[in-house]
């Protein structure tokens, strides 16, 4: 009997590819934000926006609202809009405002109490 294309040894061959492939793109993944980290801590003057993004595990349209609200410095340097790396790490020491908290009728409703 002929073993199938789709069960026998070239389906566990595949499989077994497709994993090492993951774990190397994992590890790619990895390598990438230990770069990145590396450079935020040796002297790096500026980032792009897309790098601020991926240093501080931000989303790039947060980075365009917080830039938008004034919470996040950037400079714009001939095309290129830039954001200091001195100010990337006050965001991230300092936060970009006051965590907002539930209102107390929303908790008690969610206690049950009326």
């Amino acid at each position: 009997m002929i073993p199938s294309p789709k069960t026998g040894p070239h389906l566990h061959r595949t499989i077994a590819e497709i994993s090492l492939e993951i774990v190397a793109e994992d590890g790619r993944s990895i390598a990438r934000q230990l770069k990145q980290e590396d450079e935020m801590a040796n002297g790096r003057l500026a980032y792009s926006k897309k790098e601020a993004a991926a240093a501080t595990s931000i989303s790039l349209r947060s980075i365009d609202y917080l830039i938008g609200k004034g919470q996040l410095k950037a400079v714009k340097i001939g095309r290129r809009v830039v954001i200091p790396a001195r100010d990337l790490e006050k965001l991230i020491c300092n936060g970009a405002g006051p965590v907002r908290k539930q209102s107390s009728v929303a908790t008690a409703r969610e206690a049950g109490v009326s």
